[in-house]
């Protein structure tokens, strides 16, 4: 088996010290943290926890799009066989 990872842009929006996060391609991965360090560690959960919910359900995971001015690309770890 080898690894890889593919990578969804995610969008930061900042409220005071506070940021919110979502994914455009995947539309349930919404989360917030306290700070910007929080926030990234919650929107990798939310990435994978919402990628899971994908698989369990059988749905096909959208391809990522483009990073867009604004955006950081989150890794999201794939196991190619």
């Amino acid at each position: 088996m080898v690894c890889s990872s593919v990578f969804y842009p995610a969008k930061f929006e900042q409220e005071g010290q506070a940021y919110n996060v979502s994914f455009r391609d995947i539309p349930e991965a919404i989360t917030c943290g306290d700070d910007f360090e929080d926030a990234l560690q919650m929107a990798k959960d939310a990435l994978f926890t919402s990628v899971d919910f994908y698989l369990e359900e059988g749905r096909t995971l959208p391809p990522p799009s483009e990073c867009q001015e604004g955006e950081i690309m989150i890794a999201l770890a794939q196991a190619l066989i």
